[in-house]
């Protein structure tokens, strides 16, 4: 089985093998019900690569999210060099569960302060995030210390069964 990198309407999709018309319908389907954040029912004939279709479509999907998500985080994070306020919220909003910061102030509010506001908004969702890389960077060293100290230790299936819950 050749790992095949299937092209389907501009999405790029690893399959391991050519992928019958009904997978590749499946999977461009898949992509734009999760693009869209909808609810998809799908059905297919038995044999017809479901699981697979089902499989390659939403990891490519998730890989494509988290691709815009890290380039929208990039463009916040880079100190200046941060897109205009409307792009910044469409990328907020693309790429996180977070409100749009153009919600509708109330009338006769002035401008200044409806750009204050949306800049403390901003600067906060940076900061948020930068907290988030920091948390997930200590995470990713404690979980490395961790598998290092249990391969020092020899650790084997039987202590692996040991193991607090999710501690693995």
């Amino acid at each position: 089985m050749a790992d095949e990198n299937q092209e389907i309407g501009g999405i790029h999709f690893p399959f391991p093998f050519p992928p019958y018309p009904i997978q590749k319908d499946f999977m461009a389907e898949l992509y734009k019900v999760l693009e869209g954040g909808k609810i998809g029912i799908f059905e297919s004939p038995t044999g017809t690569g479901k699981s697979l279709s089902l499989i390659c479509g939403a990891l490519s999907w998730l890989r494509d999210f988290e691709k815009k998500k890290l380039q929208a985080e990039a463009l916040l994070l880079a100190p200046g060099s941060g897109p205009p306020s409307s792009e910044k919220n469409s990328l907020l909003t693309s790429s996180s569960c977070q409100e749009p910061t153009d919600t509708p102030r109330p009338a006769g509010e002035p401008d200044w302060v409806t750009e204050f506001v949306q800049k403390k908004e901003e600067r906060d969702l940076v900061e948020r995030l930068r907290e988030e890389q920091k948390h997930e960077e200590e995470e990713t060293e404690a979980l490395l210390r961790l598998s290092r100290e249990m391969l020092d230790a020899g650790t084997g299936p039987e202590q692996l069964e040991q193991l607090e819950c999710g501690e693995e």
